[in-house]
């Protein structure tokens, strides 16, 4: 398999590796197995929703795609690929056309916050109590300065 821009290989610990990508053995593989499995690699920043995949049940050995991720069903494997460049790529797999690639599915937009492990959501961040009892604090301060 190749990719024409820049793309890396899931491996089970959810690192990427160039252009090599560990196969996962799913059983029944779904766009739903899938979505699975691909968060559970980024745990906890995985945030895929099943909904938002796309399955192409007869691609062709060379096709382009502009998700964040592509799986590739192979035999009894799922191989994920992830798009570092976050533009179009073309892949073309070179293996046995016949008992090969049985499906692919897409998942994600490029450059979305959970578009990869290099780029993990930005999570939400409370402020916290002291800001608001600091600037209250600082506030009684101003008034009792004035008055003196």
């Amino acid at each position: 398999m190749t990719c024409s821009i820049a793309c890396r290989g899931v491996l089970n610990d959810g690192t990427l590796s160039d252009l090599i990508a560990d196969g996962q053995v799913l059983g029944n593989a779904s766009p739903e197995s899938e979505v699975n499995a691909l968060n559970a690699f980024f745990t906890p920043t995985g945030t895929f929703e099943a909904s938002g995949a796309t399955r192409d049940e007869s691609p062709a050995n060379t096709f382009d795609f502009t998700s964040a991720y592509v799986a590739l069903k192979v035999g009894r494997q799922t191989a994920y690929i992830y798009n570092s460049a976050g533009a179009t790529q073309t892949i073309t797999y070179s293996g046995n056309p016949a008992g090969g690639l049985s499906h692919v599915t897409y998942v994600g937009t490029p450059g979305t916050p959970s578009s990869g492990p290099g780029n993990p959501p930005t999570p939400q961040v409370p402020l916290p109590a002291g800001v608001f009892l600091l600037g209250g604090a600082l506030g009684a301060l101003g008034v009792a300065r004035r008055r003196t």
